[in-house]
């Protein structure tokens, strides 16, 4: 060597060849056991040094492989010279392997050469032209990714990268270590290149890691700092779920409409969907973690019932305000995931939505026989935009805080939308709520209080259209229904006393439901009232049937009635009392509503008993059935009372006065003393008349009990 003689020759073996030859011939190996002493080591490198020089049975020279620890000679060979660092060659065209005796190495990239240098601070170099793999075994390469940059490295040892902010196009995918990968990223970066496989990325902190979605789909990445990713829509099967650095953003910015796969998983991200140009939506099974989502202005996303509920679990779904020149962020829920398309079914769900004027759509099944019921957790505010409602049925009656269900200036009900007294006013409290269908929607309103129905009757008049209303129902809410039956009386009874006033102030056709599910359609303008005004007060008592009420109807004027259309007054049984054509009767029409009244009295008897009239015109219905007016309430008694009377001194004299008390067993109304006579018998049976005189007539009790 040299032109020296050799005493011996260390020759490193490449790993993977050396593993690779084993497996191929298993015959020509034997492995044996390294002694552990010195003495014994030399002694059996003794006897393999004489096999060595011989040839065995095949002709063949054996070939002792021992580890590198164990090699060196006597101690009369050059120690020096074996425990040199070194980066050797191999028999593969540029590949060389990397001497890891002296612990963890250094690589820097010069001009022409790689410096590699050892812990010990011994260095090798090896030109840069002739380097396209390294081999480390057990230790750790470290050094600048601009170094590292489009090398395969490969062994059991590990590799760690720094300085990725000065490399941000790097090739990392040729590391195939079977330790570990580790890059450090110090400083912002944007990174361009490809991170490979298996790598642990370390964010320092108040730093930031800005690539897109292929590049770090997939990749773990950790520390105090931020990660950025771009493109989300050029890697639609997307993995974030390893990146747990303290800030991730993600950003949905495509040319087109975006469908993410069913494999994606988003981690911790913070998803903002700034996509202009097509919607963003998401197959089912898609892992939202505790991603959060932000839609941009110009932008739609279109999310699943689950999908909502799964990122408002997480945070509030939001929508950018118009800027730009491109109008408010939108959010289409569809719902076809928990309701179905075959048959009526109920589902409710947990949403959150905080919209800046965009537009928020529920579309339900086809069938229009569903409900979506938002829970009592749900919100929903639109920052003056619009709400629609399209199929079956939306209950959001349950959000009971006026925050959480806010700043909705425009519905759109193509079918049905159910809101809660407080809900209405609340909407139409800054001067208006505009309304429209395309199709038959219809807006119901929930009550529990007679309170709740003079709200809803003052917010009908707030409502706006510039095409048409949907349908209107004022209907008893569910706590409503459950209460004592005194409660549900009265609010049964002024349901329908408003009945007409809150069809009269919204202008369409409205149906009442009782608490007992009873529906009273009222058209606009048809009303009853008392021409005597004493709607259920009346007693007719002890006249006869004759003495009969008269009732004002005022007529709808849209649509206006035929002019021979039939009026008909019935009661709360269903009984006719009186009916007649209009053109036989008088109308009367105010100069200053425009409204006409017509005055009808009964011509049938009206049985003993309490009585709600009712009013309806022909031709006048409501969804092909026919509308009622609200109820005028008489109690007709033909029975004269059977008073008792007492007196406290049943034995006067002349000049002598006493307490009378008179029982008529119910109230009376107009007793004068004048009405009651005082007659007396002597003990020949002869009536003795006048007794005296009364004074002070006066009940206690509103007219059953006097004195």
């Amino acid at each position: 060597f040299g032109d020296k003689p050799a005493k011996s020759i260390r020759v490193a073996l490449d790993e993977v060849e050396l593993a690779h030859a084993i497996e191929s011939k298993p015959e020509n190996f034997q492995r044996i056991p390294l002694p552990g002493s010195h003495e014994l080591l030399s002694k059996l490198l003794k006897k393999w040094a004489d096999k060595l020089s011989k040839k065995n049975k095949k002709g063949l020279f054996p070939v002792l492989l021992l580890p590198l620890s164990a090699c060196g000679g006597d101690s009369d060979s050059d120690s020096d010279e074996a425990s040199a660092f070194s980066v050797d060659a191999t028999s593969v065209i540029g590949k060389w392997i990397v001497d890891h005796s002296h612990g963890a190495v250094q690589i820097a990239k010069g001009v022409t050469d790689f410096t590699f240098t050892a812990a010990d601070n011994q260095t090798a170099t090896v030109p840069v032209a002739d380097v396209a793999t390294l081999q480390i075994s057990e230790k750790t390469i470290s050094g600048e990714a601009a170094a590292l940059d489009g090398l395969s490295v490969v062994g059991s040892g590990s590799v760690a990268v720094t300085k990725l902010e000065d490399a941000a196009s790097s090739d990392f995918s040729g590391v195939s270590v079977v330790g570990d990968r580790t890059i450090s990223v110090t400083g912002d970066v944007t990174f361009v290149g490809d991170l490979g496989s298996g790598f642990e990325i370390t964010v320092a902190s108040n730093k930031t890691f800005s690539a897109a979605s292929s590049i770090v789909s997939g990749q773990t990445i950790l520390g105090p700092g931020s990660v950025s990713v771009s493109s989300l829509d050029s890697s639609l099967n997307v993995d974030l779920s390893a990146i747990t650095a303290s800030n991730l953003t993600a950003e949905v910015n495509g040319s087109a409409s975006v469908v993410f796969g069913a494999n994606a998983k988003f981690g911790k991200a913070a998803i903002n969907v700034n996509n202009t140009n097509g919607d963003v939506s998401f197959e089912a099974g898609v892992d939202f973690g505790t991603s959060t989502v932000s839609v941009s202005a110009g932008s739609t996303v279109v999310l699943t019932v689950g999908q909502a509920e799964a990122l408002s679990a997480n945070g509030t779904i939001t929508g950018a305000a118009a800027g730009g020149g491109e109008p408010a962020a939108n959010v289409y829920v569809n719902t076809g995931d928990v309701l179905s398309s075959t048959s009526a079914t109920t589902a409710t769900a947990t949403v959150k939505f905080d919209l800046e004027g965009g537009t928020l759509t529920f579309d339900l099944p086809e069938d229009g026989n569903d409900v979506l019921t938002l829970s009592a957790d749900s919100s929903i505010d639109l920052g003056g935009g619009t709400l629609v409602v399209d199929s079956g049925d939306l209950d959001v009656s349950l959000l009971a805080n006026s925050a959480q269900f806010a700043n909705i200036d425009n519905v759109t009900v193509n079918s049905g939308l159910t809101l809660s007294a407080n809900q209405l006013t609340e909407l139409t409290a800054d001067g208006g709520l505009n309304v429209e269908t395309t199709g038959s929607g219809s807006l119901v309103v929930e009550v529990t209080s007679e309170a709740d129905i003079a709200e809803v009757q003052a917010a009908m008049s707030n409502l706006q259209t510039t095409t048409e209303l949907p349908a209107i129902g004022v209907e008893a809410s569910e706590e409503a229904k459950a209460g004592s039956d005194t409660a549900k009386a009265a609010l049964d009874t002024a349901l329908a006393d408003a009945a007409s006033d809150i069809a009269t102030a919204a202008g369409v056709s409205v149906s009442v439901t009782k608490t007992d599910g009873g529906v009273i359609l009222v058209a606009p303008s048809l009303k009853i009232s008392d021409a005597d005004d004493a709607s259920g007060l009346l007693r007719v008592d002890g006249q006869g049937s004759d003495a009969l009420p008269s009732f004002v109807v005022s007529l709808p004027n849209d649509p206006a009635p035929a002019s021979d259309a039939v009026i008909t007054i019935k009661n709360s049984a269903g009984n006719t009392v009186v009916n007649a054509a209009l053109d036989t009767l008088t109308q009367t029409t105010d100069p200053d509503t425009g409204i006409s009244t017509v005055t009808l009295t009964p011509t049938n008897a009206i049985a003993e008993g309490s009585h709600a009239f009712y009013a309806t015109v022909g031709g006048i219905t409501i969804g092909g059935n026919i509308a009622e007016s609200n109820n005028v309430k008489y109690v007709f008694d033909e029975t004269p009372p059977n008073p008792s009377f007492s007196i406290l001194d049943t034995s006067l004299s002349i000049g002598e006065s006493s307490v009378i008390k008179i029982d008529f067993g119910e109230k009376i109304v107009g007793l004068e003393p004048s009405d009651i006579s005082l007659t007396s018998q002597d003990s020949n049976g002869n009536t003795v008349s006048p007794l005296g005189a009364l004074t002070d007539l006066n009940s206690f009790d509103g007219g059953r009990n006097w004195s």
